[in-house]
């Protein structure tokens, strides 16, 4: 179960006071230099002014401050026009503060009270043994390259949701000239550096049409400045799923500069790329994903099918075994670390599991997981933000109407609290030795 930002918004509206809504009875001028509702026309000429109107089927900004409002004919004239046309018989909302406020009163407090809101997590993002961060392209806090990477001036990367084979994206390359590649050294993650004197492999999944376009590419710089470069062979383009790797390859016992490419040959060629991972060392730390605050269990794949250079991790299949990870412990320091102090095999999943934050909703249609009863809780907490963060700047007799009902919400947020059927205890494995 779910609800949408725009449902919380109007029962908060609603429970303070503050909201009325109804359908547009004709349509409003042209350009949206007006709005027509005759059913809320029984209200003084006036009543409505500094009121904010929002008609949620127009594109943003959907709402606007009501300059005028004309009873008889229940004619509203915002200050500033709306972005087209309200045609007739379309819904309307009325609210006596900006509704885009109420929206960041119900997102700040779901960010706010985690634990207390909150949904399971199952992540099976991390690989055993992989020196690699964001390998599965997964996190993208920028929309142009995937975190943890950079890339040449000439490649344009984008998040892929439909043609990825593992996790919910993938990595999707287009090349603008020739000779670009994304890429992974030390200037992103320092600690690649610890490979040194190691034979390491470089594997990932690619798909393109094209021939002699898509293959890795592991360069070294030692401290005499000889640089080495590696390749691995070119994806055939068969515009199937193939696997690229180079294996064996040895890193320089004196090696200072360290970089692992996704090379793009060809111009205005696609290509798409996942699950990219360097394994050749014991590796005990690893990066958390995202949206893994809490982590109550850690598990192991220990099988897999394998195939033409693949590892246990690439197996699509469902009969796969986890076993659980007696000793382990979170690493709270600036970037949260995995921290397994027993060696794994190399090149299997490792799965998480625990509580992480509800969806933040940031459209009318979007939508939290927090539903009742949890909902009943959302809804006290987010009035008594509203209280606090527009008791300042609303007009005198609006806050100390806002000012009187603080001790119900107070109350009524404390009431459901002690309802423990909603936020059942966390038991946390941590395995910490």
């Amino acid at each position: 179960m779910s609800s949408t930002l725009q449902v919380i918004r109007q029962r908060v509206a609603r429970i303070l006071g503050i909201y009325e809504s109804g359908t547009s009875s004709s349509a409003g001028a042209a350009a949206g230099a007006s709005a027509i509702c005759n059913t809320i026309r029984n209200r003084k000429d006036d009543f409505y002014n500094g009121w904010f109107l929002k008609v949620p089927s127009l594109s943003a900004p959907n709402s606007q401050e009501v300059e005028d409002f004309e009873a008889a004919s229940g004619t509203f004239f915002p200050e500033t026009a709306f972005s087209a046309q309200v045609d007739s018989g379309v819904a309307i909302e009325l609210y006596r503060y900006d509704p885009d406020l109420i929206d960041q009163a119900i997102q700040e407090t779901i960010r706010g009270n985690f634990p207390s809101f909150n949904q399971w997590f199952v992540n099976d993002h991390l690989i055993s043994g992989d020196w690699l961060r964001n390998g599965n392209f997964e996190e993208w806090t920028a929309s142009t390259v995937p975190d943890s990477w950079s890339k040449t001036a000439s490649l344009t990367c984008a998040k892929e949701t439909s043609t990825k084979w593992y996790g919910a994206n993938a990595l999707k390359t287009t090349n603008t000239a020739a000779t670009q590649w994304l890429s992974q050294s030390e200037t992103e993650l320092p600690e690649l550096l610890d490979l040194r004197g190691k034979s390491v492999t470089f594997r990932v999944w690619c798909k393109t049409a094209t021939a002699s376009h898509a293959r890795l590419v592991i360069q070294t710089t030692d401290d005499g400045g000889t640089t080495t470069t590696t390749y691995s062979g070119f994806h055939t383009g068969s515009d199937r799923r193939e696997i690229l790797y180079i294996e064996s390859c040895n890193i320089p016992d004196d090696v200072r500069n360290i970089q692992f490419q996704l090379s793009c040959a060809v111009n205005a060629i696609v290509a798409y790329w996942d699950q990219a991972r360097v394994t050749g060392k014991t590796k005990r730390e690893y990066y958390l994903p995202s949206n893994t605050q809490i982590i109550t269990e850690v598990f192991r794949q220990v099988s897999g099918d394998t195939e033409d250079n693949t590892d246990p991790c690439d197996d699509l299949g469902l009969d796969q075994t986890f076993y659980p990870v007696n000793a382990w412990e979170v690493v709270e320091t600036g970037t949260r670390k995995l921290r397994i102090p027993g060696a794994l095999s190399e090149g299997y999943k490792i799965r998480l599991k625990g509580l992480t934050l509800c969806t933040v909703p940031t459209t009318d249609t979007g939508t939290t997981e927090i539903d009742s009863p949890a909902l009943d809780y959302l809804i006290p907490l987010t009035c008594l933000w509203l209280i606090k963060n527009l008791g300042g700047s609303t007009a005198a007799t609006d806050r100390s109407y806002l000012t009187s009902r603080r001790a119900e919400f107070e109350a009524e947020a404390l009431r459901q609290r002690q309802h423990r059927h909603l936020f059942p205890p966390i038991q946390v494995r941590t395995g910490k030795v």
